[in-house]
């Protein structure tokens, strides 16, 4: 049986329709597709932007590493045992050196200061006489002008008290050379007869300023190796020169000098006085010593 024209229409009809929605539906799926096809080239971009951000991260990472590293190596060397314990003898050293540079200064300002003590005691050692304290004024002042004396405070000073002080009037030593002197057959060492002359010449300052008369004749020192003792024996005091340096062992025997040659004593008061002699006197001397 024939198909009618209106049923045919109508299956021509569906049939479009169902086309179009076929191929509606595809689009629809190719759309999709394409939208997750974009959507994963998005994620793909996004993720090697991310890997690359991680990749310069890790980077500046390592960079930092490596910087961390050389600094690290540097300052090693600076902590290496052995450049700490070169470091710490160039130190030490160098304070040694510098606190014998010191010492030295000190030293030899303290040697220019005793010698020039010792000048000024030389020039006032003039004796006695009439014209004694006129000597040492003019001694004095020619320490001052041909510049013996280096010290410039002490030179002023010196130089203020000569103004101030009236000629002729000025403090005097008496010269241990016309009470006393050395055997020059028997060897002294110069720096003990220096310290000899220094201790005989305040020994005698000290007597006459405490107003004893002096011995009327001159007395000889002689030093004698092996001695192992002092003696007077009326015509020089002998010394051993092991004990020359102690101020008390010829003090005592000048004292011996003195009072046996001055006649203030008998044999027993000679005796005596050696007892007292090594305490009283020397325990004064010393005393007037370190007052000085």
């Amino acid at each position: 049986m024939d198909e009618k024209p209106t049923d045919r229409a109508s299956n021509d009809a569906d049939l479009a329709t169902e086309k179009w929605r076929f191929e509606r539906d595809l689009r629809a799926r190719e759309f999709e597709l394409r939208t997750r096809e974009q959507s994963v080239r998005e994620a793909e971009i996004e993720l090697k932007r991310l890997d690359y951000a991680l990749r310069e991260r890790d980077q500046a990472n390592r960079d930092r590493e490596v910087e961390i590293k050389h600094a690290e190596s540097r300052g090693a060397k600076w902590r290496s045992p052995l450049i700490v314990a070169v470091l710490a003898a160039a130190l030490a050293a160098g304070g040694n050196a510098v606190v014998a540079f010191v010492n030295g200064a000190s030293q030899r300002d303290l040697e220019k200061s005793k010698q020039e003590a010792e000048r000024i005691l030389e020039m006032i050692k003039t004796g006695g006489g009439e014209n004694a304290a006129k000597r040492a004024d003019v001694n004095l002042r020619f320490l001052l002008e041909s510049g013996l004396i280096a010290d410039p405070v002490l030179g002023a000073k010196l130089s203020a008290y000569l103004d101030k002080t009236p000629k002729g009037s000025g403090p005097l030593l008496p010269s241990a050379s016309t009470r006393l002197g050395f055997d020059d057959a028997a060897p002294i060492d110069a720096s003990l007869r220096r310290n000899l002359e220094t201790i005989f010449t305040r020994y005698l300052a000290y007597l006459d300023k405490a107003g004893f008369p002096p011995a009327i004749k001159k007395i000889v020192v002689q030093i004698e190796p092996g001695f192992d003792n002092a003696a007077y024996d009326g015509e020089k005091i002998i010394i051993d020169d092991k004990i020359a340096d102690d101020p008390s062992v010829p003090i005592r025997e000048y004292m011996h000098h003195v009072l046996l040659e001055g006649g203030r004593t008998s044999a027993h008061a000679a005796r005596s006085h050696r007892r007292r002699s090594r305490g009283l006197f020397r325990l004064q001397f010393l005393e007037h010593a370190g007052a000085r």
